[in-house]
């Protein structure tokens, strides 16, 4: 991949959602579907335009790595609809619970609650 197709993904915007979302990418598939549904959950019942999602699912054509599995397309989708803070937010959290589901105990991130 190229330094230009890298700076043009949506999660590379920020430091924190990038790192969320490589850790993700090289999770397991059980845990990629646990952190799926666990955004779907948060983001579903926001104010995520539910026409712009609608839409753009159906411009997608299966080339993101993500695309291939439709909860995770979905969270994908609605974090990448959610304001840069929200993003922040639930970045940190996936950061948190991939390292609880890969190790088995509880992990803390530099989150000022």
């Amino acid at each position: 991949m190229t330094e230009s197709e890298n700076k043009n993904r949506w999660y590379d915007k920020d430091p924190t959602v990038s790192m969320a979302i490589s850790i993700l990418r090289n999770t397991g598939k059980n845990n990629q579907i646990k952190v799926a549904e666990y955004i779907l959950d948060k983001l579903e019942a926001t104010t995520v335009n539910k026409t712009n999602f609608s839409q753009n699912l159906l411009k997608v054509f299966k080339r993101r790595w993500y695309d291939y599995d439709k909860k995770l397309s979905s969270a994908m989708e609605y974090l990448r609809l959610s304001p840069i803070n929200t993003q922040q937010d639930i970045a940190l959290e996936i950061i948190d619970m991939l390292c609880e589901l890969d190790s088995q105990t509880p992990c803390e991130t530099n989150q000022s609650e």
